[in-house]
């Protein structure tokens, strides 16, 4: 499965027009981590959204582990619980799987 940072980005500048859509993930990162209300809300609802998409995988193939890569590792302090609570909402099992950083992001472009 694979997941982009231009979602975040949309909603950011959805949420925040002023910025005309020039941000960037490293941008929005830095806006998050200063406490920005609409980058962190933007990073919020990307995270549900893969989580939510993510429950088709664990419903299909229940696996055990799932790793993230890429940009969106630069800010799993901020998105790992949103991502971790939506795909494991509604699980018929107690196999949760694991839901790791490999911590690429600084080297994703």
């Amino acid at each position: 499965m694979f997941a982009s940072s231009t979602a975040a980005l949309r909603y950011y500048t959805e949420l925040a027009p002023e910025s005309g859509g020039r941000t960037q993930i490293h941008e929005l990162l830095a806006l998050a981590m200063n406490g920005d209300k609409a980058a962190l809300k933007a990073i919020d609802k990307q995270s549900i959204a893969i989580g939510r998409g993510l429950r088709t995988t664990n419903a299909a193939l229940s696996p055990q582990l799932i790793l993230f890569a890429g940009d969106i590792t630069l800010f799993w302090s901020i998105c790992h619980e949103a991502i971790e609570r939506e795909c494991t909402a509604g699980l018929l099992t107690n196999s949760r799987p694991r839901i790791k950083s490999i911590g690429d992001g600084e080297f994703a472009s």
